[in-house]
């Protein structure tokens, strides 16, 4: 797909440390003309394959970034920049993403205390307490 291509290659597999590379990006849905043409399994799509892995695996462990969606304002229009930061923002919280960035991190640091702690032996053990 050449639009899932571009967004990839001009943006995703970029490196972070390019200074002129953007940071934030969006793709916007900016046509309420036509039904299912696929717009919104697209940006499902896109959204999904970027959360995957957190973009590690497209960008070749270059770059860790994440997709949120943002519902538009009723009648499809953010009326000022405010209003969309606002927006942006509340998806972020909404997606959870902050909570499960705290809980890798937190990961990362046990595992950097205790490299022998395997993960998988215990995230199947339950815990009881009398």
């Amino acid at each position: 797909m050449k639009e899932y291509e571009q967004i990839e290659s001009r943006f995703l597999k970029v490196p972070q440390t390019d200074l002129s590379h953007l940071r934030l990006g969006y793709v916007v849905d900016t046509s309420y003309i036509g039904r299912g043409n696929g717009k919104s399994a697209f940006l499902v799509n896109l959204l999904e394959r970027i959360n995957r892995e957190y973009c590690l695996d497209i960008s070749d462990g270059v770059n860790k970034c994440f997709s949120v969606y943002v519902t538009p304002e009723a009648g499809g229009r953010t009326k000022t920049f405010d209003r969309f930061v606002n927006l942006l923002f509340a998806s972020i919280i909404d997606s959870n993403i902050i909570n499960n960035c705290l809980a890798a991190l937190r990961l990362e640091a046990l595992l950097s205390m205790q490299p022998e702690f395997d993960v998988r032996a215990t995230s199947h053990r339950t815990t009881t307490s009398y």
